[in-house]
């Protein structure tokens, strides 16, 4: 801090703490550049006369020591009194633990009560075995097992055989590996295997403490969900379902321990739980928070608990919008090994596939992709979300496929419509290609997939019952075939525009060449694609039109256009997708991607003439489907 900064010290105290005899008074030290909008954050030191630390509301922190024994209550109370927190114990299959008595692996004695520890491998990516000394971060976990009174140890370096199908069998059972295991430690606080835990062999933790007179000061730590989420754990790609799975963490931070499990936060400078504001924030007197701290604090760490499992249905789309956070949340993260992208994620899956089960069954994925029968069983609808987008061009995956976010390497997004719904194959009739005329209406067809099975395919709704069941026992297959709308693309490079407008295509012209999609005669909209990989967009020709109900023609629809890469052999990869709604009973066809609607009227020559809204009302909207213009219906294989 420089010598010339201001200062701000003000008092703080609560009625509960006045009446306290002695009080207790905070004093919240702040200067000018810690604020974060209209909220000024500081640094607290909490100021009483009672004849030790422990009396009042922080305790003194041991450099070199973790209560334990305070840890432990808390674990007791969880595994004895919280419902929220119990593991269903369904049995890892080959589950390996360390015995902390000898440092030997061996295979998980029936009912093992273990620990788990999460952490970053850092660049050091060679797997000792135990006879060749555990890795600094490994030695203090070994010490924290013993310490709360647990024999037995889960690592995933040394308990997973790395080299054999073991590895396979425990990626497919880590939602049972973390959510049985008593607590896991979580090493917050380094970035290598190499990096001790603080308070044990790392670095000595830090707290202010002194006593002037009567009265004794002590800084109230600043560690809370914030200083987890900043971590390099938290950057990591298997540690994000590592966290979320487990029933009861102890996390390891550098300045102290927390403890968080599925209902209740602790801190091991806390003495008791209170109802204040968040202690890192300058609360103004006589301000009294409408929910308890602790339940703003736990509602910070949703990123880390799972919500109640009735919550994952009420209503049905409630489950999509928990998959579709995790999903983008995890693609943030890095991973060492870009073929571990699924696999890190699969305990995430399997956990929805467990707990959000109604009357259509559980929940299931292909490569990531969520697959859920929906509604009512006479309809035959089903769910399958490929509504992804990149913000900026991605790294492909090899061995993934290209409609899977899992395929791609960068963080991706969701659009905020419905998933993507399909239903049933249709009729015999309508499969021939008759299909029904809804009187002045356009004739409705719908969407079918369908992937490969023997030597034919199989309908996405039959895949999802059949997985429903239990009787799908096949590789996941790569290839989706799907019947709909094709369209070719069309980019026009914006080289000059009416001059009223220039601000506005200045803006637009960022994004290259523009994709136009007709909505009448001479008029167009233009919307930006957002790109899956470095590109050219003349190179693409053809883009393959998904509606988010799964059939044309409907009242009113969001389409989403898959851009075609080709590939060998007439097959496809995505390249990008962009999302337009259309309305039916007007003919307006809007941009679901930009923040204006970039309408566009263009005479003979295809050069610009005017942009604006006010277009739709000089040449009308039409109801003829212009975006289908030039359109074929027919199969594409997206690989």
């Amino acid at each position: 801090m420089p010598d010339n900064q201001p200062l701000d010290v003000c008092l703080q105290a609560y009625d509960h703490w006045y009446r306290m005899e002695p009080p207790i008074a905070r004093i919240a030290v702040t200067f000018p550049t810690w604020t974060s909008g209209d909220r000024t954050y500081a640094r607290y030191i909490e100021a009483h006369r009672f004849s030790s630390y422990d009396k009042g509301y922080t305790r003194p922190l041991d450099p070199s020591r973790v209560r334990y024994n305070f840890f432990k209550d808390k674990l007791r109370e969880c595994l004895d009194g919280h419902s929220e927190c119990q593991s269903t114990r369904i049995e890892v299959r080959e589950l390996h633990v360390i015995d902390v008595k000898t440092n030997e692996v061996h295979p998980a004695p029936p009912g093992c009560e273990y620990t788990a520890l999460s952490y970053v491998w850092g660049d050091d990516s060679t797997c000792q075995s135990p006879q060749e000394g555990f890795s600094p971060v490994v030695q203090d976990a070994v010490t924290v097992t013993k310490a709360l009174g647990y024999q037995y140890l889960w690592v995933d370096r040394y308990c997973i055989d790395q080299k054999s199908s073991h590895k396979t069998s425990m990626i497919q059972q880590m939602d049972r590996v973390y959510a049985n295991a008593c607590v896991t430690i979580i090493a917050a606080s380094g970035s290598s295997t190499s990096d001790g835990l603080p308070g044990i062999s790392g670095l000595p933790r830090y707290q202010g403490r002194v006593v002037i007179g009567e009265t004794r000061l002590i800084e109230v730590s600043d560690v809370g969900p914030e200083t987890v989420k900043l971590s390099k754990w938290a950057t990591r790609g298997w540690t994000y379902q590592e966290g979320y799975l487990s029933k009861r963490r102890l996390i390891f931070t550098d300045n102290e321990v927390l403890f968080l499990c599925n209902t209740k936060f602790a801190k091991e400078t806390q003495t008791q739980t209170t109802d204040d504001a968040n202690p890192h924030e300058v609360i103004k007197l006589g301000y009294r928070p409408q929910t308890r701290r602790q339940d703003r604090i736990m509602n910070s760490f949703r990123w880390m608990i799972p919500p109640a499992p009735a919550a994952h249905l009420d209503p049905p789309r409630s489950l999509y919008q928990f998959i579709r956070r995790h999903i983008e949340e995890y693609s943030e993260r890095h991973l060492s090994e870009s073929d571990d992208s699924l696999n890190a994620f699969l305990g995430i899956l399997k956990y929805y596939e467990l707990n959000a089960v109604d009357a259509n069954g559980p929940m299931s994925h292909l490569w990531g992709i969520p697959l859920k029968l929906y509604g009512n069983p006479d309809e035959g609808k089903v769910h399958f979300d490929l509504l992804w987008r990149h913000r900026s061009p991605a790294r492909r995956r090899n061995g993934l496929p290209s409609w899977s976010w899992s395929g791609w390497g960068g963080p991706v997004q969701f659009y905020d419509v419905h998933p993507l719904e399909f239903q049933s194959p249709p009729a015999e009739d309508h499969e021939q290609g008759k299909w029904t005329n809804r009187g002045d209406r356009a004739i409705e067809r719908a969407v079918q997939i369908h992937v490969p099975r023997g030597n034919g395919t199989i309908d996405l709704y039959s895949l999802a019952g059949e997985r429903q069941s239990d009787t799908l026992h096949d590789v996941d297959p790569k290839e989706l075939y799907i019947t709909s709308f094709v369209i070719p693309l069309r980019f026009l490079d914006i080289n000059s525009y009416p001059k009223n407008q220039s601000d506005q295509w200045q803006s637009a012209s960022g994004w290259g060449p523009l994709p136009l999609f007709a909505v009448g005669p001479k008029l167009s909209i233009s919307s930006p694609i957002c790109f899956d990989r470095n590109h050219k967009a003349e190179s693409y020709e053809w883009g393959l039109v998904l509606p988010v109900h799964g059939k044309f023609y409907l009242e009113w629809n969001t389409y989403n256009i898959i851009v075609l890469h080709p590939v060998a052999d007439g097959k496809y990869e995505r390249a990008g997708i962009v999302s337009l709604f259309y309305d039916a009973a007007d003919g307006y066809l809007t941009s679901s991607e930009s923040p204006v609607d970039w309408l566009i009227c263009l005479d003979e020559q295809n050069c610009v003439i005017e942009i604006g809204e006010e277009n739709y009302s000089r040449y009308g909207p039409s109801k003829e489907y212009f975006l289908l213009k030039d359109s074929k219906w027919e199969t594409v294989c997206l690989v």
